[in-house]
Order: structure tokens, then C-alpha cells, then sequence
């Protein structure tokens, strides 16, 4: 029966139409008010669009009640247009009282609007209270004072709101003691109830506020005396648990994850977040999670043992060891007066060039400071690109870079240096994002864009990364951060490092924690035997690897692993373990390619062409980004670039393909461009302190020492001597032949090798040097004529 009700119900149709007169008369009213009101709005904020009328009433209305009365005015004509729609109350009645009422509250209004304005003088201005408002306080204050004024325009605001709202004095006082019935209830009642989860929310409560332990048990120290008297408490352990955890002092969402013993499991999120300012709390918060449980180390394996990996738990390091966030001033450091100033210097400059130009946004980055202009009809972009200088001259900056256009705007930005740059910190960024929450191994923090987004790079997804900048630019400090981000939330059974430092000093603070595969390579000629014979074996053997398992990368053989790994038992145990993420860092390759440049060319871009689905990314890095460095096969198969200050527009075209590397202000001022991104975005990179590394290594240091590949160790350095041998190998077929031509010819010179033999004038000249240290050409006699045959 009850379903045929409701669907009877449903089945209803609505009346629309209403025949009611008296119904009909109100609605016209109230729509009478409606329409006044959007005239009067309109009117005030668009004058121009409302015609002569539209002019003269609000010139009327702002005399006499003031700007900010005309302001206010449209909003006490919407009321009573309500009131007319929903209350039914004979029309006389509510026309004359919300009419006297809504009068008598606006020239209070309008009175209060004149007592705090500071222009008393006579005659009033428009800003003031206008002449209602001047008026209507002059005679209450003479009247009934001060103080009866302020309770005439209390009494006023409750009769309006009764008269205009329909509003019970009665009900609202009545709603007001139950509330506070209530919450005394809450309070001061008894923790124990039938209701399970009020009593659960009244024992937190108790906890939080009423003792200082948690409620499960006391401590047996404190005497009776000193515990508060309340009823005994029965709950069970489900029940302790939420009341721990959903304190309003526990960690919030995003650093739970701070705790070294937790690694989420989460879907990877974003790389580049928005960064929203912590509570003030942040610090206290980051504390709290420092507290680590004991560190057991293990036994020393014996070499042989070392190779494979080892299956003891790792403890993460606590973002307390970082140093505290400093304070980062984003769009605080200029004062509005300063930020019109040089706005209007700005379009002045281009007005000047007769480029007609419009600032629409400003942004203060941590080092410079982007003026976001849009260009008037018919201006080039070229033509505001080609007044860099004189638009620096004018700003007093030391160089300015234009971006034309911005990426996503139909806008131009002009980015100028700040006089004093913010320190972006990696604890301000681990902070402000979901960085230790992220599920992925090689995540990296990056540093801080001029809008204040956060940068993460997830090095997996890169799948390489090329590094460039002058001294002193922040070259080290980055690969420095992208190191420590990496061991801040990977254990040695994720990621593996092979670090290579021909300068001897910028990766030895990271000698001796267990991530290494081997100690930190020095020499560079064992640093090029190291890439070719074992990083290039390793990637190989490990696709024969997962041919055999029927996988296509790493991600999947570890899922494949860790599937077998829960189907085994003791008579069918895993034949198979877990592969680490390998990392290779090079942070000099000028010295590599003096040494052996072709087969440390040969070897990078294979393992940049090959070994992103093994695992095994690159890091590489250097101060001379020209192109007998960086070279063209090389810059192909890295498509990720950070270029930090250079010194001349073509090293900035050789690493990020377009100037603009070469106007940056060095100390981690880079310009960020991921595989993908269509142009590079400015960036303020994270300083990473000499104390913060240390702190860290010696945290990874304490739980273990380095598990070195013994094939990695033994690793025999390239000779000096292999290109010189290789190309003599080169030279010995052609050698030969053309030792039987001169022979036959009885005619030798290198321009005569050049031509029969087909090859470059260097080739020739060393085979002629070649033939003459055998005994088959004699010297020089006469260099403008052949040698001589012996």
C-alpha cells in the first residue's frame, strides 16, 4: 500500500499556474523591486550603458545617500521583493512597514557610513554618508547621544530584520538556549553511552582536554589523587585506535608519509603541484615525526654474498634532518606603490618606442619578478623582443629575458630580476606537496617557478636528464638535490646509484652509503670502462632477463617477482629476486670525452636509446656545453634539459635549442624543459646545504655499509693508448695498398694517397709518416716536390 501511495505521489503533476489575484499582485510587486534594483546596479557600476535616466537617478541617489549607500541601495530592494514572494501578510501592512523600516535603516546605514568617514566637512562629498546620513546622525546625536544612538540602530537592525524576514525574537532566543543546552551536554556528560559513535567522539574529547595521556590506560606512576574521577571505561582495541589517530594534533594527510616506516602505495600524482601555504604549525608537525624506532644493523656479508640484494628492512630519513623552510616571500616583496611605479615606467618605455603595450598582471617569483603586458592592435611580437636592452636600460635591471608568447596566455612576459632573491629550501617543498606520499622511486624536487608552483620530476618518466650551467651557477647543488631527494624516499632495494666525479670532490660526501654499486669512479679513464663494459652488459643481461620472463620493463618483472615470491613454498621456492632502479651519474662529461670521446659517446647514446625500460636512467652534467661535448647524437636521445646561466647565447641553443640561458641570474636561476614541454619554464632551483648531505649520509650510513657489484670493482681502466692502436688497426688495410701503389709507381706524396686512395688528407699524412718509419719513403727533400722513392 505504502508503494502505491509514493508512486501515486510522484505521478502528480505540478501546478504552474497560479489563477490567485492576490498571489499574482505580489509577484508583480516583488518583480517591480527586482527590476528597480538591477536598474539602480547597473546604473552605478556602468553608467554609460543606462542612458541619460540611467545618469541623473544615480547622480540623485549618490547626493543624497552617498557612494556607498548607491552601492548598498540594490540589496534593500531585493528584500522586500522577497518578502512580497514567500510571507502572507496583508499587503498594506507589510508595504508600509518594510517601507518605513527599510528608510529608517538606510539612513542609519547611511549614518554609520558618515561617522567613520573622515571628510566632516560641509558640504558633504559622495564618499561620505551623503546628506541622508549626515542629517539623520546630526539629529540623534543631538537628541538621544552617542550611546542612544548605538542602541537606537541595534533596535532598528532586530525590528527590520522581524518586519523584513518574518523573524521570531522569541524562537531565536528559545534555538539559542537549546544550542547551548547542548553543548553543555556534550561537555559535561557522561562518557559512557548507548550510542557508540557519540561516545566514541566524548572519549576523544575527554583525552584530549580532561588528561594527559591517551585514555587506553593510567600510568602506573600517577596516584589516585592525581587522576580525574570518571567512570570506568570498556573498549576494546578497535576502538583506541581511531581515537589515536583522528586527534586534532596528529600529523595532517599529506606528511603521514614522514614516518620512515611507511611507503604508500598510492597512484602516482602529479609532478608539478600548486603551493599552498602550510599552517604555522608545519614545524611542530615535522617534529613529531622525527621520533625513529632503533637502527639494527646487519652482519658483514662476505663479498660474494653482496651481489645479490639483501632483504633486511631500511628505515627512510625523517624530513627533520633537512634544514628549516625559510620563509618565502612570493608576491609580498613589492609594495603596491612600487609595483604601479615600475608598471607604468614599463608602458611608458614601449609608448616611447611608439609600441603601444598594456600591463595586465604582475608576478613576483623567489628571483625575478614577470610583467605580464598584452601588445595593442597591429604590434609585432619581434618588436618588443628587440627592445630587451633599452627596456633594461630603463628598469635599472641588469638584463631582462621577454618569453612571447606565454605558454597558455595570449600574453607577453617580461621577466626582471629581483633585487634580493628567496632561498627555496627542499623541507619548503616536501612540505607544500605529496612528495613523500608519491609511490615513485625516483621523484625529484626541483625547485619553485616565478608563480609559485612546485616542481617535481619524476626521473623515470624523463627518461634522462642533461645538466648544464657555468661555475658557480648551481650546477652541483641540483644534482646534489636530486641525489638527496631520491635516498629521502628510496631505500638501497629500490635504487641503486653508479656515480662517476672526475673532479674528485663534488660526490665523495655520498661515499659509504649503502646505495652505491660501487665507490665513487675518480678516473676518467675507468670511469669510460665502466660505462662500456659493465653498465651496457648490465642492461643487456637484463632484457635477456625479462624475455625470459615474459615481461617489458621493470615495473613489470618486479610485479612478475613479487607474484612468484607469494605462490612459492619450500618445495617450489622464487628463482627469481627483485631488480633496483639503477641511476648513473656523471657530473663532468668534458673530462670523459677528452679521454675516449667515441666510446663514451657510442655508449651514452646507447643506453639513453635502450636502457629506460631496465631501469637504468642518466644523469649527466657539465660546464662546457659546447658542441665537441655535447654532441648531436647525444643531445638526440636526452630530450630532458636543465640549463642553468651560460656564458653566450650559443651554448644556451646547444643544450635547450633557443637563447635565453645566457640572461639567467645564476645561484639555482634555471630554466626547466621536460621531455614534452614545448618551450622551458623558469625556475628557481632548491638549495641544498653541505650539513643537510651530511646529515643524511650519515643516517644511511648507520644502518649498513655499501653492498659493492665485485664485477663493478675490478673493472680495469682504458688505456690511453686504445685510439691510437685502433687507428692504426684502421690504417693497416690501406697501408698495404699503398705501399704497392707507390711501388708501382715509383710516385709518393699525400695528395697523390688522397686521390687513388679515396681518404682524408690526415689518413694519408699519417700513412706517409708510417711508410717513411719503415724504410720505404725517404725524408723530406723538398716539400714542393714528391718524396723519393728508396
Amino acid at each position: 500500500m505504502s508503494a502505491k501511495r509514493r508512486s501515486s505521489k510522484k505521478k502528480a503533476p505540478i501546478k504552474l499556474i497560479d489563477r490567485n489575484p492576490k498571489r499574482l499582485s505580489h509577484e508583480l510587486r516583488a518583480l517591480g523591486f527586482f527590476c528597480l534594483a538591477i536598474f539602480i546596479f547597473i546604473a552605478n557600476y556602468y553608467p554609460n550603458t543606462m542612458g541619460i535616466l540611467g545618469r541623473t537617478c544615480i547622480q540623485v541617489i549618490t547626493t543624497f545617500c552617498g557612494v556607498k549607500g548607491a552601492a548598498a541601495l540594490p540589496v534593500f530592494l531585493i528584500v522586500p521583493g522577497l518578502t512580497f514572494l514567500f510571507h502572507s501578510i496583508p499587503i498594506r501592512l507589510l508595504v508600509s512597514a518594510s517601507t518605513v523600516s527599510f528608510f529608517c535603516y538606510l539612513i542609519l546605514i547611511e549614518g554609520l557610513v558618515h561617522q567613520f568617514s573622515t571628510q566632516l566637512a560641509w558640504p558633504l562629498f559622495p564618499t561620505s554618508g551623503g546628506w541622508i546620513g549626515s542629517t539623520g546622525l546630526s539629529i540623534l546625536t543631538h537628541l538621544i547621544g552617542p550611546n542612544g544612538t548605538i542602541l537606537f540602530i541595534i533596535m532598528s537592525f532586530f525590528i527590520s530584520s522581524i518586519v523584513l524576514f518574518g523573524v521570531s525574537l522569541k524562537r531565536l532566543l528559545i534555538e539559542a538556549a537549546n544550542i547551548l543546552h547542548d553543548i553543555k551536554a556534550f561537555l559535561f556528560a557522561d562518557v559512557t553511552s548507548s550510542d557508540e559513535e557519540s561516545a566514541l567522539i566524548k572519549k576523544t574529547f575527554h583525552a584530549l582536554f580532561f588528561t594527559k595521556k591517551p585514555i587506553a590506560a593510567p600510568a602506573p606512576s600517577l596516584s589516585p589523587k592525581s587522576v580525574p574521577k570518571m567512570p570506568p571505561i570498556k573498549v576494546n582495541e578497535t576502538e583506541l585506535n581511531p581515537v589515536v589517530v583522528e586527534t586534532p594534533f596528529e600529523v595532517p594527510d599529506t606528511l603521514d608519509t614522514n614516518a620512515p616506516a611507511i611507503l604508500d602505495d598510492t597512484d602516482l600524482g602529479t609532478v608539478m603541484e600548486s603551493s599552498v601555504d602550510n599552517d604555522e604549525n608545519s614545524e611542530e608537525t615535522i617534529e613529531m615525526t622525527a621520533e625513529q624506532l632503533p637502527i639494527e644493523l646487519a652482519d658483514e656479508e662476505s663479498p660474494a654474498e653482496r651481489v645479490t640484494i639483501r632483504s633486511k628492512p631500511y628505515q627512510l630519513p625523517p624530513i627533520s634532518l633537512l634544514a628549516a623552510p625559510s620563509k618565502v616571500t612570493l608576491n609580498k616583496g613589492l609594495s603596491q606603490k612600487e609595483i604601479q611605479r615600475q608598471s607604468a615606467l614599463l608602458e611608458s618605455t614601449l609608448t616611447s618606442f611608439n609600441v603601444k603595450a598594456k600591463v595586465l598582471n604582475i608576478t613576483r617569483g623567489p628571483s625575478v619578478t614577470r610583467y605580464e603586458l598584452t601588445p595593442g592592435d597591429g604590434v609585432k611580437i619581434s618588436k618588443i623582443t628587440s627592445l630587451s636592452k633599452d627596456i633594461a636600460l630603463k628598469l635599472a635591471a641588469p638584463d631582462i629575458r621577454i618569453e612571447a608568447p606565454i605558454p597558455g596566455k595570449s600574453l607577453i612576459g617580461i621577466e626582471v630580476p629581483n633585487i634580493a632573491t628567496d632561498t627555496v629550501t627542499m623541507r619548503h617543498i616536501i612540505q607544500k606537496t605529496s612528495f613523500l606520499s608519491n609511490p615513485a622511486s625516483l621523484l625529484s624536487v626541483i625547485g619553485l617557478t616565478i608563480s609559485g608552483e612546485s616542481v617535481l620530476m619524476d626521473l623515470a618518466k624523463m627518461p634522462h636528464i642533461l645538466i648544464a650551467g657555468a661555475t658557480g651557477s648551481g650546477k652541483s647543488v641540483c644534482i646534489n638535490t636530486i641525489i638527496l631527494s631520491i635516498i629521502m624516499k628510496s631505500t638501497p632495494d629500490q635504487v641503486r646509484f653508479l656515480m662517476i666525479d672526475p673532479k674528485k670532490v663534488e660526490l665523495a660526501l655520498y661515499e659509504g652509503i649503502p646505495h652505491l654499486l660501487s665507490p665513487v669512479v675518480t678516473n676518467p679513464n675507468k670511469a669510460a670502462a665502466t660505462l662500456k663494459k659493465w653498465a651496457l652488459m648490465e642492461m643487456e643481461s637484463r632484457y635477456e632477463l625479462f624475455s625470459a620472463t615474459g615481461v617489458k620493463d621493470l615495473a613489470g618483472y618486479n610485479q612478475f617477482v613479487s607474484e612468484q615470491q607469494e605462490n612459492a613454498s619450500e618445495e617450489a621456492p622464487c628463482e627469481y629476486a627483485p631488480l633496483p632502479y639503477i641511476v648513473v651519474i656523471i657530473d663532468e662529461l668534458a673530462d670523459l670525452m677528452m679521454v675516449a670521446a667515441q666510446d663514451v659517446e657510442q655508449t651514452i647514446c646507447r643506453l639513453a636509446q635502450m636502457a629506460r625500460a631496465t631501469g637504468i636512467h642518466l644523469v649527466v652534467a657539465t660546464q662546457r656545453p659546447s658542441v665537441n661535448v655535447v654532441t648531436g647524437l647525444i643531445k638526440a636521445n636526452i630530450p630532458s634539459r636543465i640549463s642553468f646561466f651560460l656564458q653566450s647565447q650559443i651554448d644556451s641553443r646547444t643544450i635547450i635549442d633557443m637563447p635565453g640561458a645566457e640572461k639567467l641570474m645564476g645561484k639555482g636561476d634555471m630554466l626547466y624543459s621536460p621531455v614534452g614541454s614545448f618551450k622551458p619554464k623558469r625556475t628557481q632551483g632548491v638549495f641544498v646545504t653541505e650539513t643537510e648531505v651530511k646529515k643524511v649520509v650519515s643516517w644511511w650510513k648507520k644502518q649498513g655499509s655499501p653492498d659493492y657489484e665485485s664485477d663493478l670493482v675490478e673493472i680495469e681502466p682504458i688505456s690511453n693508448e686504445s685510439d691510437s692502436n685502433a687507428k692504426d688497426n684502421d690504417d693497416e688495410p690501406l697501408l698495404e695498398e699503398a705501399k704497392t701503389l707507390i711501388m708501382s709507381t715509383q710516385y709518393a706524396s699525400t695528395s697523390y694517397l688522397q686521390r687513388k686512395l679515396r681518404i682524408g688528407y690526415n689518413r694519408a699524412a699519417r700513412i706517409m709518416d708510417t711508410l717513411e718509419s719503415e724504410g720505404v719513403l725517404a725524408q723530406y727533400a723538398n716539400e714542393k716536390k714528391p718524396r723519393p722513392v728508396s
